[in-house]
């Protein structure tokens, strides 16, 4: 003879509940950018944008790149990072940290600028502004991406 055993609709819930919460791992937030922008700056082609990595320790990044494989010289790109808040009033977002401008030391193809430090609990916003080196007039080329999608943060 063979027994039947039931199992509750409510054991069922707090079995798949214990498994769900015993090994979620924290929330992890990933950065979010803005669509690239591209352009020349003789003699490379470069792409860059705006994003800002939410969750604890909030930060805006800037970020240029060569459009196409293989790297440019020491000091042809360069990057600077803005973090900007939403207001209280939720319509409109305020700088609140900044990092200025450096520029690469060594032959590369990517370069990340990054400000540091949030400014409390709220919605957060990134901007870059991206140079680049153009050696047919000795001048940099400043680009501003497009702001970064909002995130949440503290």
């Amino acid at each position: 003879m063979t027994r039947k055993r039931t199992i509750g609709r409510s054991a069922i819930v707090a079995l798949i509940l214990g498994v769900l919460v015993g090994s979620a791992p924290g929330i992890a937030y990933a950065a979010v950018y803005s669509p690239y922008i591209t352009w020349s700056s003789s003699p490379y082609a470069y792409k860059g944008r705006s994003g800002v990595n939410g969750g604890s320790g909030v930060y805006a990044i800037g970020q240029v790149a060569k459009n196409a494989s293989g790297t440019v010289p020491a000091g042809y790109m360069g990057a600077g990072a803005y973090l900007y808040k939403q207001n209280s009033n939720g319509t409109t977002f305020a700088l609140c940290k900044s990092a200025t401008v450096t520029y690469t030391t060594a032959a590369t193809s990517l370069y990340n600028r990054f400000t540091s430090g949030s400014c409390g609990s709220g919605n957060y916003r990134g901007l870059g502004l991206l140079y680049t080196y153009n050696a047919n007039d000795g001048l940099y080329n400043v680009h501003g991406a497009n702001n970064s999608p909002a995130q949440g943060g503290s």
